[in-house]
């Protein structure tokens, strides 16, 4: 699960305990003295898996920002460096099986199309050639 499907998943689930803690209060005053207590109970475990729930959007939104800063720093670099790195692979690529073998099974039509496993590409081939 992505992280972005990760934290909707949560923050809906969030909005269903919410509704709990409001549905479950509904003509308290008619219930006995056991079913009050019950209520209680699952008020405070409702109130707890809703912290729990909101630490775990907080971690994720943090990870996703690390993520997308890093993704834009990685396509900053690429948009800058890609032409250059592709011909010296290609130049280099009769001297390294590494990189003949990556070059030649690159689906370039995928690549272009898919900006995730353009920035993949280029990050390998950098780390072949250095």
């Amino acid at each position: 699960m992505s992280l972005k499907r990760a934290i909707d998943f949560k923050n809906s689930y969030i909005l269903a305990l919410r509704k709990r803690l409001v549905l479950i209060k509904k003509d308290y005053a008619l219930k006995n003295e056991y079913e009050k207590n019950e209520i209680e109970i699952i008020t405070f475990q409702t109130l707890s898996i809703i912290g729990h729930a909101t630490r775990f959007i907080q971690e994720k939104k943090s990870e996703l920002n690390i993520e997308l800063n890093q993704f834009y720093s990685d396509l900053e670099e690429m948009d800058k460096e890609y032409d250059i790195l592709i011909e010296l692979a290609k130049r280099k690529q009769s001297d390294n099986i590494t990189l003949k073998h990556v070059l030649y099974h690159t689906n370039w039509k995928y690549i272009e199309d898919n900006i995730d496993e353009k920035i993949k590409l280029f990050k390998n081939l950098k780390e072949i050639l250095s």
